[in-house]
């Protein structure tokens, strides 16, 4: 749910089998698929809302929540988890261990944790 609490974000497979990411504001009463989200999992929002980080196909990614271009923000192994910071930097747990961090805009994932 985004922090206004005025959307959600899921991972549903749709008619091809597929998983991918779906959207929808609570005031509105279907759902969106985003483009180029196959294989999505463990989605999480922007502090303001407007991009769905995720993790598909060895990487955790970004997407618009208005649709867009999918974007690569670093390669890493299965994710347990991720939260979007004010600081603008994603923190993620993954198989590696600990805790590590990202910008936003991408780049080299270090260790917050060990």
């Amino acid at each position: 749910m985004s922090a206004d609490g005025g959307r959600i974000a899921y991972v549903s497979q749709g008619s091809d089998g597929k998983t991918q990411l779906y959207t929808r504001r609570l005031d509105q009463n279907h759902a969106v698929v985003l483009a180029g989200t196959d294989g999505a999992d463990s989605p999480f929002f922007s502090p303001d809302g407007q991009w769905l980080g995720f993790y598909a196909a060895g990487a955790l990614r970004k997407v618009s929540v208005g649709g867009g271009p999918v974007v690569e923000l670093c390669k890493t192994d299965l994710i347990f988890g991720a939260s979007w910071s004010s600081r603008d930097q994603i923190v993620f747990a993954n198989a590696w261990g600990g805790l590590w961090q990202v910008p936003a805009a991408g780049g080299t994932p270090t260790a917050v944790t060990t």
